[in-house]
Order: structure tokens, then C-alpha cells, then sequence
């Protein structure tokens, strides 16, 4: 795990958050979208709320917590996606690459299956424009 996050952060020093941003904005209209690291440090967000840091830190927790309770169950590296219902709206995220979350805010009368089409759309762009920032990074 070490190894792996590592890896990110050594990619995420090479990364852009403004020009994320302007990917991110793209993708997330209408709603929010962001990139954080597993650890819960915000990397680069579209459409801010205010509230960014405070997402940023849930999900990435919610998704420890998982990965953790997968490794017990002999499950782990097997969690795709993660639904949050919030009084306010809906967030999805999914991990891009070892160590990078992405995750979208819609309001709730955005479908959820069209918020996970959304969000696995932008995570297939960013891996094909980001695999190379994160292979060097390796």
C-alpha cells in the first residue's frame, strides 16, 4: 500500500488542478465533481460548493474502510463504485488509479445510473490522459 501511494503522490506533484478542473467542470455539468487522494487530500474540484474538503475527506474514509473490510473477506481490490445518499444529493465515486479517487455530486433527481455513467465515462478519459503522469510516477 505504501508502495502504491507512493506512486500517487509523486504523480499527483506533476499534476495541474487547473487544468483538472477545466476536465472535471466539463464532465460534472450539472453537479460537482473532484479528485482526492485516498487519504482524503483534495486534488483538484469542478463547480465547488464550499464543502469539497469535507466530501474529499468522507469518501476517501468510506472507502478505506471498504478496502479494509475487504481484505478480511478476502474481497479486497474487488470495490468498483460507492453510492453516498446525502440529505443534499448524491455522490459516486470510483478509484482511477492506486492512491486517486474521482468522485461526482448530482442533486438527487439525477439517476443514479446515469450519475455512474457519467462518472466511469470521466474516469475512462482521465486514465487515458493521466496513465502516463501516473506510469512515470511508478
Amino acid at each position: 500500500d505504501s508502495a502504491m501511494s507512493s506512486s500517487a503522490s509523486t504523480a499527483i506533484e506533476i499534476l495541474k488542478p487547473e487544468a483538472l478542473a477545466q476536465i472535471l467542470r466539463i464532465a460534472a455539468d450539472p453537479g460537482t465533481s473532484l479528485l482526492c487522494t485516498t487519504k482524503g487530500e483534495l486534488i483538484s474540484c469542478a463547480e465547488g460548493t464550499g464543502n469539497e474538503e469535507l466530501i474529499a475527506s468522507v469518501v476517501a474514509n468510506t472507502w478505506s474502510t471498504y478496502e479494509k473490510g475487504g481484505e478480511k473477506m478476502q474481497t479486497a481490490g474487488k470495490l468498483q463504485t460507492i453510492f453516498v445518499e446525502c440529505d443534499d444529493g448524491r455522490i459516486a465515486s470510483v478509484l482511477v488509479f492506486p492512491g486517486l479517487l474521482l468522485c461526482m455530486m448530482a442533486e438527487k433527481s439525477v439517476a443514479l445510473g446515469t450519475l455512474q455513467a457519467k462518472l466511469l465515462t470521466l474516469k475512462d478519459h482521465l486514465e487515458v490522459n493521466l496513465g502516463q503522469v501516473f506510469a512515470q510516477g511508478a
